[in-house]
């Protein structure tokens, strides 16, 4: 019952932020990004499904090993693309300089 309360006053914290920071501030939400990040814990969670649950320390040092492991090789491939536009972008730069 805690963790429910405890997730829905994390999701009422983010609508409010985010409705605050796009009606006052007019902030864009970078929409690409959070969906590279979105499908990076969606990975990071599909793997730690696979485990069986943590009762011991060096279970919970794995697991967490593993989903910070998953989450950022899936993040970094799923950024690739945008990555290497932006050295590109960069070199243009510094060689223009």
């Amino acid at each position: 019952m805690i963790a429910a309360a405890t997730l829905a006053a994390a999701i009422i914290a983010a609508i409010t932020s985010f409705a605050v920071g796009l009606t006052r501030f007019h902030l864009q939400v970078p929409w690409l990004h959070t969906l590279r990040i979105a499908f990076a814990a969606a990975a990071m969670a599909a793997a730690l499904l696979l485990l069986p649950e943590a009762r011991n320390i060096p279970l919970l040092i794995g697991s967490v090993s593993l989903g910070a492991a998953a989450y950022a090789l899936v993040l970094a491939l799923v950024s690739l693309p945008w990555l290497m536009r932006l050295r590109t972008q960069r070199a243009k730069l510094t060689a223009a300089e």
